[in-house]
């Protein structure tokens, strides 16, 4: 776990069950805050699941946005399916579009 500024960072990650195919291990897009894996299903082919871990008391400041930024850019730029989950340290109605 990192420390900074008295709190503690636990990080992201995955668990699946052995029967679930996964492409590969997952990727560390932003250390400690921002992960993807790639699981292959019958029915819609790939799909990119993100973890994603949000900056504590930061709120929609500079370092949630960028994070949320790039977490859609590169999700859009797969061109795939995926899923965006995690703890966003954030209030549900300061993620709404």
């Amino acid at each position: 776990a990192n420390v900074t500024n008295a709190s503690t960072s636990s990080g992201v990650g995955f668990l699946w069950r052995p029967h679930r195919t996964v492409e590969a291990e997952p990727v560390s897009l932003v250390n400690g805050r921002l992960a993807m894996l790639t699981l292959r299903t019958a029915r819609w082919g790939n799909i990119h699941i993100y973890s994603i871990y949000g900056h504590s008391g930061n709120g929609t400041g500079s370092l949630n946005t960028r994070l949320l930024e790039y977490t859609m850019g590169h999700a859009l730029a797969g061109r795939a399916p995926f899923i965006i989950a995690g703890d966003w340290n954030m209030e549900p109605m300061q993620l709404q579009c």
